[in-house]
């Protein structure tokens, strides 16, 4: 037998033992039985019980209404945090037109959102120089930024048509003196100006 065929018959020898490997390995995983891990829990993460919905004096569950949820998101934002935003729509925009006053503090949300950051991380006094102003806020704006704030949550929480005065995209601004531009992009990008919501 030539040397080269005798190298063929080896390889074949091999290729059939792998082949056979291969096919009693396969019968063998059908004949077990498959055993799935069982579930592991923490802290962060434990089954959530069905709560059934708040019952009201007519005693019929009534879900609340969208101004029922934002009242309440109204009173679960930190004080704090509604007053920075407060300052950053007025040092951003003093003037009267209500989507130009609430633009700044949705520009905040679009950059934390798009970002992955929290507000308090988006919101300083590089990023929006209105931070800065040393004029008194009057105290319509605290009220405007704390409803502002809830509508974002609400929007979090999968609620349309919150109120929002700015597009999601629009992550930056300038001033030209009369009202405020956003844009998509830091330098060039789609322009969008505030008027009466979107």
């Amino acid at each position: 037998m030539k040397p080269y065929m005798v190298w063929v018959f080896i390889m074949l020898i091999v290729l059939l033992l792998v082949l056979v490997a291969l096919i009693s390995n396969a019968l063998a995983i059908d004949e077990r039985e498959l055993v799935l891990p069982e579930p592991v829990y923490d802290a962060l993460c434990e089954p959530v019980t069905p709560v059934a919905p708040e019952t009201y004096r007519d005693g019929l569950n009534t879900p609340k209404s969208q101004q029922d949820v934002l009242n309440t998101a109204m009173e679960a934002i930190p004080d704090e945090l509604v007053a920075e935003a407060a300052l950053l729509a007025w040092g951003e925009y003093s003037g009267t037109d209500y989507a130009q006053r609430t633009a700044p503090i949705w520009c905040a949300c679009n950059r934390a959102d798009a970002w992955g950051l929290t507000l308090e991380e988006v919101m300083h006094s590089d990023a929006f120089h209105g931070l800065l102003t040393e004029r008194e806020v009057p105290a319509e704006w605290y009220d405007l930024a704390r409803e502002t704030l809830a509508c974002w949550e609400l929007e979090k929480l999968g609620y349309i048509d919150v109120g929002r005065t700015l597009p999601s995209e629009y992550l930056y601004f300038s001033g030209n003196g009369v009202v405020n531009v956003y844009r998509t992009e830091y330098i060039g990008g789609v322009e969008y100006v505030p008027g009466d919501g979107i």
